[in-house]
């Protein structure tokens, strides 16, 4: 009797850490994107696509404008969702704005990079980091979860 009492106390445990963890990481992003969403201007999404590579690292991802830009990155979940997983400011370089996001990129993945102009009509680009703009310094780093490099979920 005593061992299925501790192991329904040991479960319950678990679940609540679970749920403590999921809580804490939605209001995390929820906020993150009601801040980006309340910024006066004009919001644009761009889309990434990576169509995977064998070997997973860390690449820099450049986005470049005409005009300075707020910049939120998200994913949609195979399975349905939005996953907001960071923002940043991008900042000026010869005329030209840049936000560098470096992020995990193994397995094909979209990534919608949605950026907030003061202009409604910029000149926006999107790639990634080649020779000329490999001077350029990281506006975000996006670490990869344990389990992706791993090579068990991207």
């Amino acid at each position: 009797m005593n061992w299925v009492l501790i192991l329904v106390s040991i479960l319950a445990a678990l679940l609540l850490g679970f749920a403590i963890f999921v809580s804490k990481e939605s209001l995390k992003k929820f906020r993150m994107y009601e801040q980006f969403i309340s910024l006066d201007g004009y919001h644009r999404k761009i889309l990434f696509t990576w169509n995977g590579d064998r070997k997973g690292k860390m690449r820099n991802i450049v986005i470049r404008c005409d005009s300075p830009f707020q910049l939120l990155v998200d994913f949609n979940f195979p399975f349905g969702g939005i996953d907001f997983f960071g923002t940043c400011k991008s900042y000026g370089v010869d005329g030209a704005h840049y936000a560098v996001v470096s992020t995990f990129l193994w397995s094909p993945i979209k990534l919608i990079f949605e950026i907030n102009t003061p202009n409604e009509r910029t000149w926006t680009s999107i790639g990634l980091q080649d020779e000329e703009t490999k001077d350029l310094p990281v506006s975000l780093i996006c670490p990869p979860h344990f389990y992706q490099k791993l090579h068990l979920w991207s």
